[in-house]
């Protein structure tokens, strides 16, 4: 369930009026299916606005949801860029013709190690279970949404050599990329496009929170407690009229309860008061 950032910022403007137009659409630009919608038919016949403010309230928790979702998802991103930072120098290593044999062979196997790492960041989950970099991922608002692509190792560094396609998995051991005796070149050259995946993704999710995010949220909250300003001032009103035809009663009661205490013409005298 999502709330269109429309909706919202007219709820947040126009409350009694946005909930009137919402109520009376034939077709509901707001929809719920199980256990929602039947907290949100509960809450309404409590209160004409309360089940829209459980609408509402759920729309804060999604994007908050979402929020923290891309966190983790900017948190991964930058570690797998630190990974690709490191597997970058260790191609600078290699190129010394100087280097021994053993010690190429060492720069390699913390490579293997490195790619490892970048598959099992790409194949982490969040708290709650949602893969993050495994190219399933969509964060989505009212206002638009971003898909995660994949970050393992056979989806980052794509290149081309001599009409060859590589991948950031083909600097493996035995592999052509490898940087014990494989093609430097062409490996710097698959680290580059891995960290402009990275960096250009994390740049995406940066300004889909500040542009969508954040925005949802503020418009969201508004909304919310315009709603519950209306919800208040519509409950006083009910409780004044409901003060208002007990004191009624409680009059009625009395002049029924001692008629030899006053005359006949002053209780229809007061009852026409207070009819």
């Amino acid at each position: 369930m999502s709330i269109s950032f429309s909706v919202l910022q007219t709820l947040s403007r126009y409350p009694l009026a946005a909930f009137s137009a919402l109520s009376s659409r034939p077709q509901p630009l707001i929809t719920l299916t199980g256990s929602a919608a039947a907290t949100a038919t509960a809450r309404s016949a409590l209160s004409p606005l309360r089940g829209l403010r459980y609408l509402v309230d759920g729309e804060i928790n999604n994007l908050t949801t979402t929020r923290r979702r891309a966190d983790d998802t900017s948190d991964s991103l930058r570690q797998i860029t630190e990974q690709l930072v490191a597997a970058s120098e260790l191609i600078d290593a290699n190129r010394d013709i100087n280097l021994s044999d053993s010690k190429r062979k060492a720069n390699q196997e913390s490579l293997n190690t490195i790619l490892d790492t970048i598959n099992d960041l790409a194949a982490a989950t969040d708290s709650g279970g949602t893969a993050l970099l495994d190219g399933s991922l969509t964060l989505e608002t009212g206002l638009g949404s971003i898909d995660i692509g994949s970050m393992d190792t056979q989806s980052l560094g794509a290149v081309d050599v001599n009409g060859t396609s590589y991948s950031l998995a083909d600097l493996g051991s035995d592999r052509s990329l490898n940087i014990a005796d494989g093609d430097l070149d062409a490996a710097a050259d698959a680290i580059a496009a891995a960290l402009a995946t990275t960096t250009g993704t994390d740049a995406q999710v940066y300004t889909f929170v500040n542009d969508n995010i954040t925005t949802g949220l503020s418009v969201a909250r508004t909304a919310l407690l315009a709603l519950s300003g209306a919800d208040a001032g519509i409950q006083t009103a009910n409780d004044a009229s409901a003060i208002a035809a007990l004191a009624r009663q409680d009059i009625l009661q009395s002049i029924s309860a001692t008629p030899l205490l006053i005359s006949q013409d002053l209780a229809g005298t007061v009852l026409k008061l207070i009819a």
